[in-house]
């Protein structure tokens, strides 16, 4: 995480969003896990490299990350000041970046029926042949349903892809119970 104090590296690792910290003059000084998993970016890659590169400028609520292999994530930006630049690394701001949490066309409920149950056969751990053969289509049609999953959550591997529909999941689940 690179970051010396105790207190901001437990904050920003205990967060269930990718977060980023950054100093007052726009650069990346803190980056954790679900950051890298979400785009790609390694947290010596981030660190030092201004937000602009990767969100643009402005101020929106809703922002598009470039992600590392050039694909863009649709997020909403939440800004958590937390003190003054003296912090350890100069960390100013944490923006918390929530892929797709409001976008509607990356809920699980709105998947056209044969991209859910492709989906759904991933997440028992099914290969594709697999989800082919219990959903009676060729392998070469759940691969290409497989690609337009990773297309529209840009993800770029299968792990990616499971843990965009597990916070979905629990996101949806937060929404229906208020927790």
């Amino acid at each position: 995480m690179l970051l010396e104090d105790a207190y901001l590296f437990a904050l920003v690792s205990a967060l269930p969003d990718p977060v980023v910290g950054v100093d007052a003059d726009g650069r990346i000084r803190a980056w954790n896990a679900l950051a890298s998993t979400a785009f790609g970016y390694g947290e010596e890659e981030a660190y030092g490299m201004p937000l602009r590169d990767l969100i643009g400028d402005g101020d929106a609520p809703r922002r598009l990350v470039r992600t590392k292999d050039g694909g863009v994530v649709s997020v909403t930006t939440e800004a958590i000041a937390i003190g003054k630049a003296g912090r350890p690394n100069g960390v100013v701001t944490l923006l918390v970046l929530r892929p797709g949490t409001d976008d509607e066309s990356l809920q699980l409920d709105n998947l056209p029926p044969r991209l859910r149950q492709t989906l759904d056969g991933l997440c028992d751990g099914l290969a594709e042949k697999e989800i082919a053969a219990k959903l009676g289509l060729s392998a070469h049609t759940v691969h290409g349903y497989v690609k337009a999953l990773y297309r529209k959550w840009g993800v770029q591997s299968r792990g990616a892809l499971m843990a965009r529909a597990v916070v979905h999941s629990l996101h949806r689940e937060r929404l229906r119970t208020g927790s």
